[in-house]
């Protein structure tokens, strides 16, 4: 997958025509700024694309040659009032192809006034058009005023005829042009660069209305003024951006399509003719590049030559359904940012339509048009745009730029995404105190009351119910320090809220057979999965039973997914013992670490797997994958078993209305030669996790009702430890989690973090499958961060078709910029309106667990209870956040007042489970 991306864009202000600024001095201008904006010298640039129509042949080297003689390839392009897309289009090409890391596209016009064809004596390049307006569409051809030409005055004819057209067969009033023109005006009132700012208040619609008639429903208020301007966007490489860390800025073409006129231009229909047709196809075909679907566009510049023509686009665009243009128009709301500055938002969706005033107001330099669209987007999808920052600010744009007989051009933009930085050594040598977050804990147990110490802050009264959490308890078994904390024992931490305004917590180490040994023989006899090595040459694992810990159906489990679970006295955390849930999980005789609740079913979906044994002159095992759904008397009532080549991990599914799906990871490689070097204590199992290239990296889709796996393969490679939300709908998959790309290995690095997070981050992406053709068609990452251990609402695990689609996803995170230690707790909201976070000053924190309130409807109306270490003091803490009030920091903390290891995973059940009373005696 080849990704290119726009490093800067500049452009000069947008003017009259015939200002005298020469068309040498704007081009070089916005070229210098679009330059300087990408922190690139002329004399990197590889290749120049210059678009333009009323200047002589080579008019692009006149311009550019003022930067510098380089000797580089510059092309020369004329679309019509196309040009400055089509130019960006053929600068896109040149990167993809390869030959060029970095391309300059420089639009430009000095114009003396309306548009003309200037070569009379030869063929009109539009003849074919012209002639079908008049022949059969029946527009008369001539002047519609004495001092305009045949060309311009039949361009406002055939736009004015598409207009009313439509309204005509849809039962629109004419009075919707005016509208939408008022709307660009308002837009542009504040835009510096647009040729009708001003500092007075933008026309009305009826202001618009009463303006002189240019045609039909037209009056000159509805038409955009050519004029003179320059506009350039600076082309890159994927390359060029990562090795010049480019990620915070680069903003990304994600599809685009140039299409010319096909027959349906000439099928009878005047929208058709003036470029709607190709319009359709254009986004068709980019937005299918993109793997987008319509409703994530947050704003749209489009090419508002004339007002009518943008009603058209609405439904060309897909941002309305066939005939609902003006329904789209109708809903709409004006919203003022934190500036006072007033956008409308149109339709369901709110998106903003020429957030730059478009055409109409910001006039059309007719070989600029096109970049100066782009320059606005990147503005925006930076949030570099000032005063007129569209809050909040889109993640998606579309830029439709049309030229007659010369091509409608469709631009799909994507926001940066971002890449966490590595820290400098100052800042490792300052995160090193982090480390100290993994150790040895005792058992304990204490309680908390308002006002009492360990308490500050009030409990909310409304929280009622049980938080476990578990993670390793030791990093040293009886003078053997562990070389990872995976490798460690599971201590369970019981947090109880009583409803009363009191806590208490209790914890607990996890009684497996292997640490009742080794408690019982003073010393490690057991390896460590990942690299802790005993000292013996038994060559036997130990079973820690840390990863995650859940009530259901009145039991309590703890889990490790290469083993049983145990079950726990959830009142008193005493061990029961290992578990195979009734002989259900024999196959593979283990539990991986998450589960999902469907709750329109009200089952627990769980997950277990065994890799594939090879041969050892016998006969091998392959890879299992077994799926149970249970209900909570622990009944079996629906399973999948799958026998799956290469599968060798499992730690984490989402389910959906008809699939369970799990990822295939390239990471881990099982064969005679790796099994061997587990035996022999050469390697152990969490040393041999790298990138093998040769492995797909794939998503499994298992059908619910029964079917073989559909498997999905990823564009990148990746490990997926963690997933957030799955969402079916409309014959598209959307899955979140967390990608660990090809650096990733499970290095315990710096000892902050449990993989080598400072070389890997991981980022929270998204994957969209087309269901039709079990192919994923969108990959993207959805949040900057550097983050993992994604939690979503626990009773929205299953998003079935009418439900609302899921928001909110909560990360453990680095809202700063870097890559580790995770300090912060970050809401993403999958629209891209209510991001949140908090940073704990000086702390690192764990997962954040969601708890809904009691009868909530709001799906992020609830509590995040997350675990937080102050290493200065080495102590841990719990603190309680309003989830819908994140950024606003805790409500509560619940001070241990003593060291409590970092942790792997919490869960929460609304039940209190209260330790039984001794009995007294009479």
């Amino acid at each position: 997958m080849v990704r290119i991306f726009a490093a800067g864009s500049g452009l000069v202000p947008f003017s009259r025509p015939a200002t005298g600024r020469g068309y040498q001095k704007m081009a070089s201008d916005a070229a210098r700024a679009a330059l300087d904006d990408a922190n690139v010298k002329y004399s990197d640039v590889g290749a120049c694309v210059c678009t333009y129509n009323y200047a002589a042949p080579t008019a692009g080297q006149s311009a550019i040659y003022d930067l510098g003689l380089t000797g580089i390839p510059i092309f020369n392009a004329n679309n019509n009032c196309s040009s400055g897309s089509a130019g960006l289009f053929l600068g896109r090409s040149l990167v993809l192809s390869g030959q060029y890391d970095v391309v300059l596209c420089v639009g430009f016009e000095e114009m003396d006034g309306g548009l003309s064809e200037p070569f009379q004596d030869k063929a009109s390049p539009t003849a074919r058009q012209f002639d079908f307006m008049y022949n059969e569409l029946g527009i008369k051809k001539g002047k519609i005023a004495p001092k305009m030409n045949d060309f311009t005055s039949d361009i406002i004819k055939l736009f004015s005829e598409a207009g009313q057209e439509y309204c005509k067969k849809h039962g629109v009033s004419e009075g919707i042009f005016a509208e939408i023109a008022a709307k660009n005006r308002l837009h542009g009132q504040q835009n510096e660069n647009a040729m009708l700012a001003s500092k007075k208040p933008p026309p009305t619609a009826e202001q618009i209305a009463a303006q002189p008639r240019l045609f039909g429903c037209l009056t000159s208020g509805m038409a955009a003024p050519t004029g003179d301007g320059a506009a350039a966007v600076v082309l890159v490489s994927e390359r060029w951006v990562q090795e010049h860390e480019q990620q915070f800025r680069a903003v990304e073409i994600l599809g685009q399509a140039l299409v010319s006129d096909t027959p349906e231009s000439f099928e009878g229909s005047v929208a058709a003719l003036a470029g709607i047709s190709m319009a359709e196809r254009a986004a068709r075909d980019a937005y299918a590049q993109a793997g987008i679907v319509p409703e994530e566009i947050g704003a749209v510049e489009l090419h508002d030559c004339f007002s009518p023509n943008e009603l058209l686009l609405y439904e060309a665009l897909q941002l309305a359904r066939p005939g609902t243009a003006a329904e789209f128009w109708g809903q709409r709301q004006v919203a003022a940012n934190s500036h006072g500055v007033q956008h409308v938002r149109q339709g369901p969706q709110g998106v903003v339509v020429n957030p730059s005033g478009g055409l109409e107001s910001k006039g059309h330099p007719i070989g600029a048009t096109g970049l100066g669209q782009a320059a606005e987007l990147i503005c925006q999808l930076r949030r570099t745009a000032g005063r007129r920052q569209l809050e909040p600010a889109p993640r998606i744009a579309v830029q439709h730029n049309f030229g007659f007989n010369g091509g409608a051009v469709v631009t799909v933009w994507g926001a940066p995404t971002g890449m966490p930085r590595r820290m400098t050594p100052s800042e490792l040598e300052g995160a090193r105190k982090f480390a100290s977050g993994w150790g040895n804990a005792e058992e304990f147990s204490m309680s908390f009351s308002s006002g009492a110490a360990g308490m500050k802050g009030e409990l909310p009264g409304d929280l009622r119910g049980t938080f476990f959490r578990n993670g390793p308890g030791v990093m040293d078994v009886y003078g053997t320090k562990l070389a990872h904390p995976i490798d460690g024992d599971g201590l369970i931490g019981k947090l109880t809220f009583h409803g009363d305004g009191r806590a208490s917590f209790v914890a607990r180490f996890v009684e497996t057979a292997t640490h009742v040994k080794e408690r019982e023989a003073k010393k490690m006899l057991f390896h460590g999965q990942m690299a802790s090595r005993a000292p013996t040459k038994d060559y036997r694992f130990r079973d820690p039973s840390h990863t995650n810990v859940f009530a259901w159906g009145g039991r309590l489990l703890t889990c490790h997914e290469y083993t049983l679970p145990h079950e726990m006295d959830p009142r008193t955390l005493r061990t029961i013992g290992p578990t195979d849930l009734g002989g259900t999980i024999t196959k593979t005789k283990s539990f991986c670490a998450h589960y999902r609740v469907d709750q329109h079913t009200d089952r627990l979906v769980t997950v277990s797997f065994r890799p594939e044994r090879p041969s050892f002159g016998g006969p091998g095992r392959p890879s299992q994958l077994h799926i149970c759904e249970f209900d909570r008397c622990w009944a079996l009532q629906a399973e999948a078993y799958h026998e799956i080549p290469g599968l060798n991990y499992c730690h984490d599914l989402v389910v959906t209305p008809s699939y369970y799906v799990v990822h295939q990871t390239p990471f881990v490689k099982v064969n005679l030669e790796a099994a061997q070097k587990i035996l022999t204590g050469e390697q152990l199992p969490g040393e041999q996790m790298k990138l093998n290239k040769e492995l797909p990296c794939r998503l499994l889709l298992i059908p619910r009702k029964g079917g073989e796996p559909i498997l999905v393969d990823l564009p990148e490679p990746c490990h997926v430890y963690h997933f957030g939300h799955a969402v079916e709908r409309n014959g598209l998959l959307e899955v979140d989690f967390v990608a660990l790309g090809a650096n990733f290995n499970m290095e315990f690095q710096h000892g902050l973090w449990l993989s080598n997070g400072e070389d890997q981050p991981g980022l929270l992406v998204t994957a969209r499958i087309d269901l039709a053709t079990s192919r994923c068609i969108s990959y993207r990452q959805a949040d900057a961060c550097s983050c993992e251990f994604p939690a979503v609402h626990p009773g929205r695990h299953v998003i079935g078709p009418s439900d609302d689609l899921p928001r909110y996803t909560y990360l453990m995170a680095n809202d700063n910029g870097l890559r580790v230690p995770f300090t912060h707790v970050v809401k993403v909201d999958r629209r891209w309106e209510g991001r949140q976070s908090y940073g704990f000053e000086g702390c690192s924190v764990g997962e954040p667990c969601f708890v809904p309130r009691p009868g909530a409807k709001a799906e992020d109306d609830g509590y995040i209870i997350v675990q937080v270490f102050e290493p200065t003091k080495r102590n841990t803490s719990f603190a309680v956040l309003d989830a819908q009030r994140l950024s606003e920091g805790p409500l509560c903390s619940l001070d241990l007042q003593t060291f409590l290891p970092n942790a792997f995973h919490g869960t929460w059940s609304n039940e209190v489970f209260e330790a039984p009373q001794p009995s007294s005696r009479l």
